[in-house]
């Protein structure tokens, strides 16, 4: 990988459903305690991840009440 390139990493496990609406926040609620906009937010649950970085959905899910944990281990090259 060259300098600035950023690697897509695979999900192990699926991203939990996620709902403002049932936490009671609005978009822009989600967005003002993430530190993001209502537009990039509704655009993330409708599941566009484009250029997503991993701190803003984490930023996003801690203001939905997520911990988010992750792991990291060597991919077998035998495989």
């Amino acid at each position: 990988m060259q300098a600035g390139e950023r690697s897509r990493i695979p999900l192990s496990r699926p991203m939990p459903s996620v709902s403002p609406r049932a936490e009671g926040l609005t978009h822009a609620e989600v967005a003002k305690r993430g530190g993001s906009s209502r537009t990039r937010v509704t655009s993330i649950l409708n599941g566009n991840l484009d250029n997503v970085s991993s701190d803003l959905l984490i930023r996003l899910l801690a203001a939905l009440g997520y911990r988010v944990r992750g792991s990291v281990s060597r991919v077998d090259s035998d495989a």
